[in-house]
């Protein structure tokens, strides 16, 4: 074969390679960015709701319940990636508290929900911190990340009033006062943790379950009017979105924007994975095809070289070290290739995506020898096939 064209096989399939490898990999520490909690792009967790609308707004003053249903519920459970599905369970009795802050008393009216404990998203030890009854003395509280940061910088900066940390804020002991159905009680609280994925005070589920069934408002349904929806980054995430939108639920916090941008990213990463294998498969089969034309054009001498005793694996040797020694370096310096351009990439990354990490780069090695393990067996059976039907040819 001219030398030439071999390069030009090797040099498609090189860059054919390198696409391969360098999205695969992309792919994955995107994805870990995707499931960081923590992550600004991260939408692992939804919070639906049903909107509020004039005619949910009459029938909930004639007593109605614009909740979610059992039915509901149970056919969101079934929509792919979705993997689990929470309910929030709201007070239905008044909750006051009153706290000191710097010498400055304040009392204002508040709300309490819950939702079940896997939900939660904070650390510590949740058996010995996240519990209460309605007959004890202290109810502990998470609260959103954003509540602190309005009384911080809006609340306390316009009042003259000290700013405060999440340490500090774990520290102040609020009195909550809990009444309903003839029944009154007063509670110490403290805010042990807070949560940048539930926009809402809440408090362990069974205490707060407990004290609806003793305080509640017993004309109210008990339908949930929001869940909290735990899902999984995949090419589900549009299917998820098109059945959130038929029933025309509402999704707080712009989760269905990540969800959509998550989709999009993954949507790129594949078509450019996509190319790559293409170029690959392409340059593949020219080599292929230029290695049976030599074989075609040497069938003469092959036949004479089998007549007089080789056998075929000794016949068919040469060309298929040539396709295989190609696969080898084209796979292996690509690899070379990527582990050298990559980090620029990943620099560049963690300056726009805030807590970004990348993952081991041992992913490239595995890729690279699985393509050249299914590259090189599918020459060498190929190659060996044709020298065989020369063979074969001859004998009739």
């Amino acid at each position: 074969m001219n030398l030439w064209q071999m390069l030009g096989f090797a040099l498609a399939n090189l860059l054919g390679a390198v696409i391969v490898l360098f999205g695969i990999q992309a792919y994955r520490d995107l994805d870990t960015v995707f499931d960081a909690e923590d992550s600004f792009i991260s939408s692992n967790y939804l919070v639906l709701s049903k909107p509020v609308s004039v005619l949910s707004t009459v029938t909930s003053a004639l007593g109605a319940h614009s909740g979610f249903s059992e039915e509901e519920i149970h056919e969101l459970e079934q929509q792919p990636g979705v993997t689990r599905v929470g309910r929030f369970q709201a007070a239905q009795f008044n909750v006051y508290g009153s706290v000191d802050i710097g010498g400055t008393q304040m009392t204002s009216a508040m709300f309490l929900e819950s939702v079940p404990d896997e939900f939660l998203d904070f650390q510590g030890d949740m058996d010995r911190t996240w519990k209460a009854t309605l007959e004890g003395e202290f109810i502990p509280m998470v609260i959103p990340q954003s509540y602190l940061n309005l009384y911080n910088y809006g609340f306390a900066t316009s009042r003259g009033m000290p700013q405060m940390g999440e340490n500090l804020l774990s520290r102040f002991t609020l009195v909550l006062t809990l009444y309903g159905q003839g029944e009154v009680h007063h509670y110490r609280a403290r805010v042990v943790a807070l949560s940048n994925r539930l926009n809402t005070i809440l408090v362990p589920e069974g205490f707060l379950t407990e004290a609806n069934e003793r305080m509640g408002r017993k004309d109210k349904s008990s339908l949930p009017s929001r869940l909290i929806v735990a899902t999984q980054t995949s090419d589900a995430s549009s299917e998820l979105l098109n059945y959130i939108e038929e029933n025309d639920y509402a999704i707080e916090d712009n989760a269905d924007e990540k969800l959509r941008m998550q989709t999009f990213v993954h949507g790129i990463l594949w078509a450019v994975v996509a190319l790559g294998l293409v170029v690959s498969v392409l340059a593949f089969f020219l080599l292929l095809i230029s290695i049976l034309l030599l074989i075609e054009k040497n069938r003469e001498k092959l036949s004479t070289l089998h007549a007089i005793g080789y056998e075929l694996s000794r016949i068919a040797k040469p060309y298929q070290l040539m396709a295989v020694a190609l696969d080898v370096f084209v796979w292996f310096f690509a690899a070379l290739v990527v582990m050298a351009v990559y980090p620029l990439f990943s620099r560049f990354l963690s300056g726009v995506i805030p807590g970004f990490e990348p993952n081991s780069i041992a992913l490239i090695w595995i890729v690279a020898f699985l393509f050249t393990l299914i590259f090189s067996l599918l020459h060498l059976v190929v190659i060996y096939r044709n020298v065989w039907k020369i063979r074969s040819a001859n004998a009739k």
